[in-house]
């Protein structure tokens, strides 16, 4: 036999193991006793996860479109552009104090004051500006108050030295400084009635205007205006309008109802209610609408052609006023005005000549009750109006016209 085919044959020999002496192979058994690198242990965090602090990066909270839309309101409102980017910033910071603030209240009901008002070094990248308003809170937080006399354990002072009644506006909500006064309801139709009635609304809203009402200083206050509305806190602009509204109406011995306040709970559902539909329940109530047409006053929504408030109304099929022009908005004191951007006002004064709008506005401006004059010939001041909302006599019950109504 050749040499190399010997070798090629020695080679492809299959290898025989000799069981005699030794042991077979068994497959390999998994102890789990012993730690597995495969298995992870949930109660350590995973290693890949990653946590953002928004407060160390507040930019990624925002994008393109936020920025714009930002900007765009802070002019409306009359901010200056140096001051509204960097106010951005600082809201977003601001905002995450706030909630772990409200968080904290929430869990201790004697909880008073935040004394973060107190600790100027907490927000050390806030904006001279936004610094300047918080200096003068923490001033006038600090700043000395009037002596108030305790007649439990003084008695009665002198009548030369009795001190002035001090109220305290975080417990008890500001005084009625400017009295609202009102006359009764004039004869005539529907509609002569329901503007004397929004008149009084205007007067009323001047009226926590005056009083200069924020949610910092007075905060029963606002509550009052949400619970009105069968609400407990939240965005109070809303609430704000449908509360004079009711305050009008109570002048004249009724109210608004209550089918028709709760409405005001946001602008979505105050467009809905104008365009007599119902925002949770998606549903349209044309069989009320007929019955306040046969009264004399319906519900008006009332919107610029080619605004968002116009394509809502004509993508939904619903009732809607539309004028090519501001001037031909036939808009009047004591209407509401709702902004696209989620935000309700009334109208304190239209002059369609000149296009001012003039409005009263709850939580606008940092938390107030705010006169904001804006002009409808702006584009830009335009684009931020939804549409104007004009509510039905018949959304009020006043003493004496239930029994007019009957007759």
């Amino acid at each position: 036999m050749p040499l190399e085919l010997g070798m090629r044959m020695q080679v492809q020999r299959p290898q025989v193991r000799d069981h005699r002496t030794e042991q077979p192979q068994r497959p390999q058994v998994r102890d789990h006793r012993t730690p597995n690198p495969q298995v992870r242990d949930h109660r350590a965090p995973p290693p890949q996860a990653q946590i953002c602090d928004h407060r160390a990066q507040p930019q990624q909270l925002l994008d393109s479109n936020t920025i714009a839309t930002w900007m765009q309101t802070a002019q409306a409102f009359g901010i200056p552009p140096e001051v509204a980017g960097p106010a951005l910033i600082n809201f977003i910071a601001l905002a995450l104090y706030r909630d772990a603030i409200m968080q904290a209240m929430s869990m201790n009901p004697m909880l008073q004051q935040p004394s973060w008002l107190n600790q100027p070094n907490l927000f050390p990248q806030i904006d001279p500006d936004l610094s300047a308003q918080l200096g003068a809170v923490r001033a006038g937080a600090n700043s000395p108050r009037p002596r108030v006399r305790d007649h439990r354990s003084h008695g009665p002072a002198s009548s030369g030295s009795r001190q002035p009644e001090v109220r305290d506006h975080r417990t008890h909500g500001p005084a009625n400084t400017t009295p609202v006064r009102t006359s009764p309801l004039p004869n005539g139709p529907a509609d002569t009635k329901l503007a004397a009635i929004q008149s009084s609304t205007v007067d009323f809203a001047q009226r926590e205007l005056d009083n200069r009402v924020t949610l910092a200083k007075n905060p029963d206050r606002v509550q009052q205006y949400a619970k009105a509305g069968g609400m407990d806190g939240g965005a109070w602009c809303g609430y704000f309008t449908g509360f004079q509204y009711e305050q009008a109406a109570k002048a004249q011995g009724g109210h608004f109802n209550k089918d028709a306040i709760q409405k005001f709970h946001s602008m979505e559902k105050a467009r809905a209610y104008f365009e007599y539909s119902n925002y949770t329940k998606e549903t349209n109530d044309d069989g009320l609408r007929t019955k306040h047409q046969a009264e004399g006053s319906a519900r008006k929504w009332m919107v610029l052609e080619g605004s968002h408030g116009d394509k809502h109304a004509k993508a939904n099929h619903r009732p809607s006023e539309v004028y090519e022009k501001p001037s031909e908005l036939p808009i009047r004191k004591g209407d509401t005005v709702l902004f696209s951007f989620g935000h309700v006002g009334i109208v304190k004064d239209f002059d369609p000549t000149t296009g001012k709008l003039t409005t009263i506005e709850g939580n606008a401006g940092g938390g107030k009750v705010k006169e904001i004059t804006r002009n409808l010939n702006d584009p830009k001041a335009r684009a931020l109006i939804e549409g104007f909302g004009r509510p039905a006599m018949g959304d009020f019950t006043v003493a004496g016209e239930e029994k007019k109504a009957a007759a």
